[in-house]
């Protein structure tokens, strides 16, 4: 048990020690000093820090050579946190103290009772030359000599077996002595069942007999009832030698014996399954086994028939003989030769290599026409088979169109047309707040703000919503970005950027075109140090200009990044440009693919997206609005985000009041 150390002050010690040095008087404490001071006391105080009250309920016992256990206690109503206290002579001086200056000492309560128990060591006083005088009772701690007070050991404590100063229980007792083999809880078959988990080979035990015999018995040749004994356990002095040896006779015709090697050689020539005599028909069953090409055999007769008579073209009675067998003397050059006459208009015959060269002459032209061709094709015909290949993408290059000259617009607001097009993402997320395409547009990639999911759908015709099919491909980023308002990809779709809670994060995905892989980076960027509500942004596409829409200050913000798409290099700015004398309530952002503009959708009103320039590219300080824009006509009911694709001929509106993408074409020739 842990007992408070006193220092014994210079005064205390002077009490003891005579005036002359000669010896050592008696010194009486009476009283304990309590206070609430905590400090760092030394040999050289005399009084407490800050005393509140005296206690004469002070108790002695000296416990070892060298030290006196001092016990404090308190039964009054008092209240106070205990710092400091201190023992005092029947003479009023400072005997010793002790404090603490960081935990102090204790706290009583008022219906508590305070129990102090310190422990005072001397070095060259004796402690008999102590008395300590009072109405308290001692509370030392126990030793082998002295009574007092013990800590109960725990669990830990009594199985370690190291601890001096603490008593054991019965309850951890039983615990350890459960660990050891005792007499009365284990009898011979328990220690059978014991040994058993521990014997067999290398165990290092050494019985005194085996199925009741001893080491003698199984050493006795005589006692052997079973098996043959290996040629190994006979030396060649007794046996002769073990690969023949010369101490038994030779096999006769009549008598057994060792077989000599002539014998065994002889047997060794003959093969098996051989025969004394073998019949035709048994030599002719096994040629049968090995005639046929390569065989070598040279026979007499084939079918009955001599070579000579096989060798005779005439006897031949089937086929044709290939052309390879005629020469050429005898049948002019197989690639045409000159025994032929020549073809005419009347006999069949060779074609005449002047005809072959006119024929030459004519074949690029002939492989030049066409199946099904005609001599001639009339107008109707031509536009007919125009009208099978024209339209978008088709490469027909007109010069006018209704006599004027066209013009084709992207990012172009007056000429959008929407066509029926979009996309219920209800299935995935009910309430939709972004989407991007990827660089070749055949894929969608979608955030949903209810399920804080980013879906990955593949579109069949790129550009085109409506034929996006989920692709069963998600990333769940509720642990980062929960609950995003806006999201945009970059850099080759391998980065995306997700707007939450006014926190722009930065994800990457290990393989393109597979939402999946994506994984928070770990770098983002607080937005709020600008706008208290940022609800959408833009990057471009060198990844160097962020633009933040903040809805609380109706305010667009321009950051520069040093480093592209890095959105840890932050270059921050001033730049900034106010959008509320055009829209009371803007949702959503897109940057012209060139920095030469930006398109903003609002939410308030009829509901309309409204396009502004920048006379600088990025410069955000020099955007106007250039009075271009689009009313929905009640189409969308709660526009949240605006989307382009690369070339700007096809924008998208989100609508989170109806779960839908909306798409539509611009980029419609203007004349």
């Amino acid at each position: 048990m842990a007992t408070l150390t006193l220092i014994v002050t210079d005064a205390g010690r002077a009490e003891i020690v005579n005036a002359t040095n000669t010896g050592t008087l008696p010194v009486i404490l009476n009283q304990i000093a309590l206070g609430t001071g905590r400090w760092t006391p030394d040999t050289t105080a005399t009084a407490l820090l800050a005393e509140i009250k005296r206690v004469n309920t002070v108790a002695g016992t000296v416990v070892s050579p060298d030290t006196i256990s001092v016990t404090i206690t308190d039964d009054s109503t008092d209240a106070y946190s205990l710092g400091e206290f201190g023992l005092y002579t029947d003479t009023g001086v400072l005997f010793a103290i002790y404090s603490d200056s960081v935990n102090g000492v204790t706290d009583k309560a008022a219906d508590a009772l305070l129990l102090v128990v310190a422990d005072t060591v001397f070095t060259s006083i004796a402690p008999g030359s102590i008395t300590v005088s009072g109405t308290g009772f001692t509370n030392p701690p126990a030793s082998e000599t002295q009574a007092g007070v013990l800590e109960v050991a725990t669990q830990v404590e009594a199985d370690s077996g190291v601890d001096h100063t603490r008593a054991i229980t019965p309850q951890t007792l039983t615990s350890i002595l459960t660990q050891y083999l005792l007499s009365t809880t284990y009898n011979a078959a328990d220690v059978l069942a014991k040994l058993l988990t521990v014997d067999g080979a290398l165990s290092g035990l050494d019985s005194d007999l085996l199925d009741a015999q001893h080491g003698s018995y199984y050493r006795n040749a005589s006692n052997l009832n079973a098996g043959i004994l290996s040629a190994l356990r006979f030396a060649d002095s007794s046996h002769g030698d073990r690969s023949g040896g010369t101490l038994h006779a030779l096999a006769t015709a009549v008598l057994a014996g060792f077989m000599s090697p002539f014998h065994f050689n002889k047997l060794e020539g003959i093969e098996a399954a051989a025969t004394a005599d073998q019949t035709a028909a048994e030599i002719l069953a096994l040629l049968l086994t090995v005639d046929g090409t390569l065989s070598n055999l040279d026979a007499d007769l084939l079918d009955g028939l001599h070579a000579d008579f096989l060798r005779n073209a005439s006897n031949l009675n089937a086929g044709s003989i290939p052309t390879a067998r005629f020469s050429d003397v005898s049948h002019g050059a197989r690639t045409g030769g000159t025994l032929h006459a020549v073809a005419t208009t009347l006999a069949h015959g060779f074609m005449a290599s002047t005809d072959k060269s006119l024929l030459l002459s004519i074949e690029a032209k002939i492989n030049g026409i066409e199946n099904n061709a005609t001599a001639d094709q009339t107008a109707a015909e031509i536009l007919t088979l125009l009208k099978t290949v024209d339209g978008i993408n088709s490469g027909v290059d007109t010069d006018l169109i209704h006599g004027k000259q066209a013009i084709i617009n992207g990012f172009d607001l007056p000429s959008i047309r929407y066509k029926n097009i979009k996309l219920s993402t209800v299935t995935q997320d009910g309430f939709p707040t972004g989407m991007v395409l990827n660089s070749s547009e055949t894929k969608a990639y979608i955030a949903g703000n209810a399920s804080n999911t980013i879906y990955q759908y593949t579109l069949s015709e790129p550009g085109n919503i409506s034929t996006a099919i989920f692709d069963n491909l998600e990333v769940y980023i509720a642990a980062t970005a929960n609950d995003p308002v806006d999201f945009k990809i970059a850099d080759n779709d391998t980065l995306f950027y997700v707007l939450s809670g006014g926190v722009l994060y930065l994800y990457y995905t290990a393989l393109p075109d597979d939402i999946s892989t994506a994984t928070y980076t770990n770098k983002s960027i607080d937005f709020t140090t600008y706008d208290l509500n940022p609800v959408a942004f833009a990057i471009s596409k060198d990844g160097y200009h962020i633009y933040m829409l903040g809805e609380a200050t109706s305010t667009i913000y321009h950051i520069e990044l040093n480093v592209a798409f890095d959105i840890t290099s932050t270059i921050f700015q001033t730049d900034q440009f106010n959008i509320s004398a055009e829209s009371a309530s803007p949702t959503g952002l897109f940057l012209d693919a060139d920095n030469s503009g930006f398109t903003l959708l609002d939410n308030s009103g009829q509901k309309h997206a409204i396009h502004y320039k920048m006379d600088i590219p990025t410069d955000i300080t020099t955007a106007f609005y250039d009075g271009d824009q689009y009313y929905f006509n009640q189409l969308i009911s709660s526009p949240d985000n605006i989307i382009y694709n690369n070339d700007g001929t096809k924008m998208y509106i989100i609508d989170t009041g109806q779960a839908k993408i909306f798409q539509y074409n611009s980029g419609f020739v203007s004349v």
